[in-house]
């Protein structure tokens, strides 16, 4: 698995295209245009809609970031064989621990909706995003640990 990529097996071209944007982000219309390439080359890629949510982010549209954190969790469900509604889910749904899959991308992207959430000033629906993930993953294979560590900052913060 090369640096910044989540999947082992990406078609080379696509791979290509995506390493570039990641190392182009600063130019905007340049990354964009790769990130747009790799996606019509192959659109089963998981990793283009992790990398094009967060080319999103980096730039501040977080409302683009959030599109395509939805996107990727339905095309990971889908390829994973269980249901893309978050809430729906249970630890019995699939192998919620496959390092590779399409589970981990999934589960990944989860870890991204809450933290695009509390970027966007909503500190409710990320931390039952984040009680999902602690069902799911309570390995903290994906670090959502973090954001849960970042929203308590909040929530002491209010008090």
């Amino acid at each position: 698995m090369e640096p910044g990529l989540l999947q082992r097996e990406v078609n080379p071209s696509v791979r290509f295209l995506l390493e570039t944007a990641m190392k182009s982000y600063a130019e905007k219309e340049r990354s964009e245009g790769l990130l747009k390439q790799a996606y019509e080359l192959d659109s089963t890629v998981l990793d283009t809609y992790v990398v094009f949510y967060k080319f999103y982010f980096y730039h501040g549209l977080y409302r683009d970031a959030e599109r395509w954190v939805h996107l990727a969790l339905e095309s990971a469900a889908l390829q994973g064989g269980f249901d893309a509604d978050w809430e729906s889910l249970s630890v019995k749904d699939t192998q919620w621990q496959d390092a590779e899959g399409p589970e981990r991308i999934y589960l990944y992207s989860l870890k991204a909706l809450a933290f695009l959430r509390m970027k966007q000033g909503d500190f409710i629906s990320p931390r039952t995003v984040i009680e999902k993930l602690e069902l799911l993953d309570p390995l903290d294979q994906v670090g959502w640990s973090v954001i849960s560590e970042m929203l308590d900052c909040v929530s002491d913060n209010e008090e």
